[in-house]
C-alpha cells in the first residue's frame, strides 16, 4: 500500500490538452467535470461531479451535453445551480488552469508561485465543497455545507492538508437525503437560507459576487473565450 510519502515522491503528472473554449461537460481520466460561463464573467467549475449532481442541473448524463448553452439566461441559471452545489467560481478560465495545474504538483506552476508571478489560490479558489439540500430541490429550504481545504502547493511550499478522506463517501449518495445524512455525519454545517451562509465557499456568491479574486472578472462572450489560449 502507497503512503502519502510514496504518493508525493512518484512522477508528477503532465498538464492535460485543454478542453474546448465553449465546454460545459468536461470528462476527465477518473473524473466528470461540469463547467458554467456567467454572464458576468469568470468560470465556474463543479469539478468530481456525481450522478445526483447532473440531476439536480437537469443534466442528460447519457446524452452529455459538452458545449454551454447559447442562451444567456439559461446558462446563468445553470451557474447558480452550480454555485448551489458547491462549484467554485474562478476569475477566468486561465486562472482555472492554472490553479488546476498547481493542485497536480506541476514544477511550472509551482515556480510561479514561489517566484511571486502568480498569486497562491485563495481559499474560495480551493475549497473543496459538498451541499445537500433538505427539501430536495434547492438551499432555500435549508441545507447541509461541507467544506474542506484541497490539497493545494502554497506560496510558502507548504502543502495545504488533504480533502476529508471519508468525504468520498459522499458520491455514494442515491437521493439528496442520503447525502444530508452523510454530509452531517462528516461534520457539515447546516444553513437555513442562502442569506445565512457564512463559510468560505461560493454557495450564495450568485448575488452578490462581482469582480474577481484578482481584478475583474473576465468577460466571455458566445463567439469565444477572450483572453484565452
Amino acid at each position: 500500500m502507497k503512503t502519502p510519502a510514496d504518493r508525493w515522491a512518484e512522477p508528477r503528472p503532465k498538464p492535460k490538452p485543454s478542453p474546448p473554449e465553449r465546454s460545459r461537460v468536461v470528462l476527465l481520466d477518473d473524473s466528470v467535470s461540469v463547467w458554467g460561463w456567467p454572464s458576468r464573467g469568470g468560470l465556474i467549475v463543479l469539478e468530481q461531479a456525481t450522478a445526483l449532481d447532473f440531476e439536480m442541473l437537469q443534466l442528460d448524463s447519457v446524452n452529455l451535453a459538452l458545449a454551454r448553452d447559447d442562451d444567456r439566461a439559461r446558462e446563468d441559471e445553470h451557474c447558480q445551480r452550480l454555485l448551489w452545489l458547491g462549484a467554485r467560481w474562478f476569475d477566468s478560465r486561465e486562472r482555472y488552469g492554472f490553479v488546476w495545474n498547481l493542485s497536480r504538483q506541476l514544477s511550472p506552476a509551482i515556480s510561479a508561485v514561489e517566484r511571486g508571478e502568480q498569486p497562491a489560490p485563495t481559499r474560495p479558489e480551493r475549497w473543496w465543497v459538498r451541499v445537500a439540500f433538505s427539501n430536495g430541490q434547492d438551499p432555500h429550504g435549508g441545507f447541509w455545507v461541507g467544506e474542506w481545504d484541497s490539497r493545494i502547493y502554497g506560496s510558502r511550499g507548504d502543502r495545504q492538508a488533504p480533502v476529508h478522506l471519508d468525504a468520498a463517501q459522499i458520491a455514494l449518495a442515491r437521493n439528496m437525503g442520503e447525502k444530508c445524512r452523510i454530509l452531517e455525519a462528516l461534520g457539515a454545517t447546516y444553513f437555513d437560507s442562502l442569506d445565512s451562509y457564512r463559510g468560505e465557499a461560493c454557495v450564495n456568491a450568485w448575488h452578490h459576487k462581482h469582480t474577481g479574486e484578482f481584478g475583474p472578472l473576465v468577460i466571455h462572450d458566445h463567439q469565444g473565450v477572450n483572453g484565452d489560449d
